[in-house]
């Protein structure tokens, strides 16, 4: 295990444009504000907080911190059913089809449902205990890296829009 590693397990270099650095620094100002009263009071636990938001990037730095692919996709399919589930059955298919809309917004929707389903199989083979061939590991790599781009987008998507923010800072209450 290492630490930043890359979606596929690796770590690479990147070059960003003065654009790429504003539009990364405006969007960490909105999620600053949004986090903010985190930094106000006693600390909170993870069920204490409402944001999903924030709940799901507890869940990236889990992910970012770890080289293992077949983690990476347990820990993804968590972070999207924090943002998006809010049943308690059916979670594969559900948070499939509402992360490949949140995630594909303007993309190819039907291609990203495919990925996440793929994503939740390769979740349940690492959390029953199969063995993946060459072949399968090699897929998993891929399935998690289109996955990890596939949150950057939700992610961007949210906090470039008040209303989403709004929305997916409460619980499911709201």
């Amino acid at each position: 295990p290492t630490l930043f590693a890359d979606a596929s397990g690796g770590r690479a270099a990147t070059a960003f444009s003065a654009k790429d650095l504003q539009d990364v620094a405006d969007l960490f100002a909105r999620l600053f504000r949004l986090a903010e009263p985190l930094a106000v009071g006693p600390p909170r636990r993870a069920l204490q907080q409402p944001s999903r938001v924030i709940r799901a990037l507890y869940l990236v730095q889990m992910a970012r911190s770890t080289a293992d692919p077949a983690i990476k996709a347990a820990i993804y399919c968590f972070m999207f059913e924090c943002l998006v589930a809010t049943g308690r059955s059916d979670k594969k298919r559900l948070t499939s089809q509402r992360g490949s809309q949140l995630a594909a917004s303007g993309g190819d929707c039907d291609e990203a449902l495919r990925t996440l389903a793929k994503l939740y199989d390769y979740r349940s083979a690492f959390a029953h205990g199969d063995v993946l061939d060459l072949a399968s590991e090699h897929d998993l790599q891929t399935v998690v890296q289109q996955a990890d781009q596939l949150l950057r987008q939700a992610l961007r998507r949210i906090l470039s829009d008040d209303a989403l923010v709004e929305l997916f800072s409460s619980s499911n209450q709201a």
